[in-house]
């Protein structure tokens, strides 16, 4: 899915950062109402971010194996430190 990736960053950057939506309102759009309309449930799983940082996206730098991106070379806020899915680590940046 191309955008994935920087998905939150790019709407955290563009949208929160210069005042258009809250932090609040961001964090319910891409968590919290999706798993409400499709019924998952919250457990443990959450996701820590830096939101200080800023990083030049690099499509190299994916995880996924799809690199296409209309964001390569953008410079985005927030770097994702820790993701956590059933009370276990599943990423956790070096």
């Amino acid at each position: 899915i191309v955008g994935i990736e920087t998905a939150f960053q790019t709407m955290y950057t563009h949208m929160v950062k210069p005042g258009i939506i809250s932090l609040e309102k961001l964090i319910d759009l891409m968590a919290i109402a999706p798993r409400k309309r499709f019924d998952i449930p919250m457990g443990d799983d959450y996701t820590v971010w830096d939101l200080n940082a800023m990083e030049t996206v690099d499509p190299e730098q994916f995880l996924s194996m799809g690199k296409a991106t209309p964001f390569a070379g953008h410079k985005l806020y927030g770097k994702c430190l820790l993701t956590v899915c059933d009370s276990k680590i599943v990423y956790q940046s070096v």
